[in-house]
């Protein structure tokens, strides 16, 4: 099967997601067959799908199927960034670079004096996200990155990254938030609690780089802290 119509199948996928007649239970069934064509290793893109089903809130609240239309949305549309990536349609941002945190961001880091937070472990973190991630110990790099997002609540005045990525700052952030939160912790968490199979699917490069997200996320805590 050709990329191109690879990205089609997701295009397709995504637009149904705006069909009135959509049903949230026949686009997943459907989309974890259709993902299964698509990708060699489909199995945790189709957790990704299956784990924003199981929203904590819908246990009373019932599933608020607009906010799963939208995390889904943004979950195939990762999907299909990645096959245009394989297929060399666009450079993703310096991909054979070993930093995972630029040097410089963690240099920023370093030179803040703060009374009210202590960042040693934060900036800790991010020299150990480099180190695994120039070593291509992705496994390593997905549980890490979740630490940070663990970590850092705090300084933005909140107490979980929950809260952070649904309430803090513009839209365009949010969203970028949102993003980092539920595909960095949906693949920290399926390989951290996943038991041992017959077969295993390990994490690659492209599947961890969340680099974007993290850089625009540690610009914001340098930001604020120095108000």
């Amino acid at each position: 099967m050709t990329n191109e119509k690879k990205i089609d199948i997701i295009n397709q996928q995504i637009d149904k997601l705006n069909k009135v007649d959509f049903n949230f239970r026949t686009w997943l069934a459907e989309s974890k067959n259709l993902l299964d064509l698509v990708f060699d290793n489909s199995e945790n893109k189709k957790h990704q799908l299956v784990m924003a089903t199981r929203n904590p809130a819908y246990m009373f609240s019932g599933v608020d199927v607009m906010k799963l239309k939208e995390e889904w949305r943004q979950l195939m549309e990762g999907f299909r960034y990645e096959i245009k990536i394989l297929s060399d349609e666009i450079t993703p941002f310096e991909i054979d670079k070993d930093e995972f945190v630029y040097s410089e961001r963690i240099q920023e880091l370093e030179q803040i004096k703060s009374s009210d937070f202590d960042l040693s472990k934060l900036i800790k973190l991010c020299y150990e996200l480099n180190s695994n991630y120039s070593n291509r110990n992705y496994l390593s790099v997905a549980m890490v990155g979740r630490s940070i997002l663990d970590h850092i609540p705090p300084i933005l005045g909140f107490n979980s990254f929950n809260e952070v990525a649904n309430n803090y700052g513009s839209q365009s952030f949010k969203k970028n938030m949102e993003h980092l939160n539920k595909s960095m912790r949906s693949i920290a968490d399926l390989y951290l609690h996943q038991k041992i199979r017959r077969k295993e699917n390990l994490p690659n490069k492209i599947q961890v780089d969340f680099r974007r997200e993290l850089d625009l996320l540690l610009s914001e805590i340098i930001r604020k802290i120095n108000e």
